[in-house]
């Protein structure tokens, strides 16, 4: 025959709460957990329509510069242009200017007429 145990001492680990625990459980736990699910999705969702908003602002930019003509702004300036500098050259030597001397190498600025 085999042996057999039997224990000495029984513990019931169970319980019963009442109301009172439970909405206090509610309010405690679960109550910050689901805010915080809330919050992270409308910051999801206030960030994914900046990025639809961003892109259909680029978008609309993006065609207004393509057909400059049909835009309310008139036309569009290059960027790169170089602006009329005529009135100050006369004072200042540009780049283009300088003629160097055959004797020892010194730039000279031109005059202009």
């Amino acid at each position: 025959m085999k042996d057999t145990y039997l224990p000495v001492v029984w513990l019931n680990e169970s319980c019963d709460l009442d109301d009172a625990f439970v909405d206090y459980y509610k309010k405690s736990v679960l109550l910050p957990l689901n805010s915080a699910l809330g919050l992270f999705i409308a910051i999801l969702v206030l960030g994914a329509g900046l990025l639809i908003g961003s892109l259909i602002t680029y978008y609309i930019d993006y065609r207004a510069n393509m057909n400059p003509k049909k835009s309310n702004q008139g036309e569009m300036k290059d960027v790169c242009e170089r602006p009329n500098l005529e009135r100050h050259t006369s004072q200042i030597p540009l780049q283009d200017d300088f003629a160097t001397t055959d004797n020892d190498d010194q730039t000279v600025p031109q005059t202009r007429s």
